[in-house]
């Protein structure tokens, strides 16, 4: 089962980068991308990679217990970019490193790791993905005249299965778990 945990994404913030999508749809090249739609607009946390069910459904059911005294916080929005820098493939609002999502982080690759799945390898690079580069054209990232929220509220986590299929993914929320305020 193909799986990850992510950080939800609130309703103000999805119609935000909606409206950046629009945008760049409109632009030259706009038309070169497969945006992503709003219900699978969220912010990775932890890749699981394709995994046992039994193992995904596991880590579902400790996922409360492990982030029970996690409190709510806000990060720093960024700018919307393209990465790499060498033949882009992802269209991307930034958000900067903090504290606490590292704390949060290590929680869960903790957790994840010691019930069998791969630690991450990468870097960390807090990104919202926007939409994924088909040819080597993007539209131009410049003078985006949507004002972005300065920052997002973590406040919510799911674990998802995803299913890939030729339309793109078919995400399932296997749990939901809100942090303390």
């Amino acid at each position: 089962m193909r799986s990850f945990v992510a950080i939800d994404i609130d309703e103000s913030f999805k119609e935000a980068a909606l409206a950046v999508i629009d945008e760049l749809r409109r632009r030259q090249h706009g038309d070169k991308v497969r945006w992503v739609e709003s219900d699978k607009l969220h912010l990775t946390l932890k890749f699981l990679g394709n995994n046992d069910a039994d193992q995904v459904v596991a880590l579902a059911n400790q996922l409360p217990a492990i982030l029970a005294k996690v409190k709510a916080f806000t990060m720093t929005v960024g700018k919307v970019v393209s990465f790499p820098s060498v033949r882009p493939h992802v269209i991307a609002i930034l958000f900067s490193v903090s504290t606490e999502y590292v704390d949060l982080f290590n929680l869960v690759e903790q957790q994840a790791v010691t019930n069998g799945f791969a630690p991450e390898r990468r870097s960390l690079l807090i990104h919202l993905t926007l939409g994924r580069v088909k040819t080597k054209a993007i539209p131009t990232l410049a003078d985006i005249p949507i004002q972005l929220p300065q920052t997002l509220l973590v406040n919510q986590l799911s674990l998802y299965r995803s299913e890939l299929n030729s339309e793109g993914s078919i995400y399932t929320r296997l749990t939901q778990v809100s942090l303390r305020n």
